[in-house]
């Protein structure tokens, strides 16, 4: 996948840079945490914590169990923010 390239070409990323592929990846499906570490050739754990976790409490991320985070088949999808709500 296009958009995964440069963190599939390079070990160390800046963090704002690997959360915007992440948001770039999810803005059309929900993706899980061990699709996105395949997709970014990352660790999984890693990603959970140090990003994913970061990007639903900062409203731009939200998954698709809202209420069972521990879900089998939690995935997540970029929050589509609407101009209606000014």
């Amino acid at each position: 996948m296009g958009i995964a390239r440069p963190a599939r070409e390079k070990s160390r990323l800046k963090p704002e840079v690997l959360r915007n592929l992440i948001l770039s990846l999810c803005s059309n499906q929900f993706l899980t945490v061990n699709e996105l570490a395949y997709l970014l050739k990352r660790d999984s754990g890693g990603l959970r914590k140090n990003h994913i976790k970061k990007l639903v409490e900062m409203g731009k991320l939200e998954p698709r169990y809202p209420n069972t985070p521990s879900h089998k088949n939690q995935a997540y999808k970029t929050v589509q923010h609407t101009e209606s709500n000014n």
